[in-house]
């Protein structure tokens, strides 16, 4: 039974069918990595690290963890607000909330940010999704069980280097670095596992972060193997059956900027009435105005609760 939260779907095929390919600018180096210094869960945490509910915003989420490898930290609060805006606090599909993050403006960090125009990943090819990954975090949709069986939301670096085929695929992740498997662990400061090949490809993908702001990645990075990684997405070499996707570019500061806005203004409470009549009186007593005074302090006591 899940522990932690989900809520991706795949999108629509007319979606990736009508969608532009990714083209690598050069080809990719052996190794490359693009981590966030601190990564929050965003709302997709896997335990209340962070203020306010917990919600399946995984496809929401890896939109934060992205801007913050690209040097954009937000918040939780942040994240349930655009994802609530996206219509997607409890679920959704990658490519509707591509489209909305790069057509609505959203609060990241306190300054509106917009993703670049959206492109698919050919995953099934290394050189192509290491080419896109040197590009950007690349968005993908993954079956987690064996991810969070791994480790991933546990706080520290995780790794899955095998994997069975699952197509119960239900979760997003960014995968945000990629090389050789000793590559990935100098890069993350854990040790190769004892008996693991050092030479095997490997990416490294955020995954619930747990908030801990004293680690690199906050816990959130494991190291997955390219067959492992296929696997979970219901893959194999030679047939695709989930998806990869790539802003281009990652963040887009509109130009003009977009003013923040403001934040509502807080309704009425009867803390707050009572304090407005309180306030009212002390003016009406300090004027001589006293004749209602024991009239108004009735209708105080009565939003305070305090009347007999």
């Amino acid at each position: 039974m899940p522990r932690l939260n989900r809520g991706a779907r795949l999108s629509a095929r007319h979606q990736l069918a009508n969608a532009t390919p990714h083209r690598a600018k050069a080809a990719a180096p052996a190794s490359f990595f693009r981590l966030a210094q601190v990564l929050l869960g965003f709302a997709n945490a896997p335990d209340n690290t962070y203020s306010g509910p917990l919600y399946g915003n995984c496809v929401g989420a890896e939109e934060f963890t992205a801007k913050a490898a690209d040097g954009h930290l937000g918040t939780d609060a942040e994240a349930i607000a655009a994802s609530r805006a996206w219509g997607t606090l409890n679920g959704g599909d990658l490519a509707t909330i591509l489209d909305e993050a790069a057509s609505t403006p959203y609060q990241v960090g306190g300054q509106m940010l917009l993703d670049g125009p959206k492109q698919t990943v050919n995953y099934l090819d290394w050189s192509a999704l290491t080419g896109a990954i040197v590009d950007g975090q690349v968005k993908i949709a993954i079956a987690a069980n064996q991810t969070e069986s791994a480790g991933a939301g546990e706080g520290r670096v995780w790794f899955m280097l095998s994997a069975n085929y699952d197509n119960g695929i239900d979760h997003c992740v960014g995968l945000a670095g990629f090389g050789s498997l000793a590559d990935c662990c100098a890069e993350l400061k854990v040790p190769v596992p004892s008996g693991a090949d050092s030479t095997q490809l490997c990416v490294v993908m955020e995954e619930w972060a747990d908030g801990d702001t004293t680690v690199v990645g906050s816990g959130g990075y494991g190291i997955v193997s390219y067959p492992a990684l296929l696997a979970v997405m219901s893959s194999t070499p030679t047939a695709g059956n989930s998806e990869a996707w790539l802003r281009v570019p990652t963040t887009v500061i509109p130009n003009p900027p977009v003013p923040v806005p403001n934040p509502p203004t807080p309704s009425p409470t009867p803390t707050r009435r009572a304090i407005a009549i309180a306030a009212e009186l002390a003016a009406r007593y300090a004027t001589g105005n006293q004749g209602d005074v024991l009239a108004e302090l009735s209708r105080l006591e009565a939003i305070l609760g305090l009347g007999k």
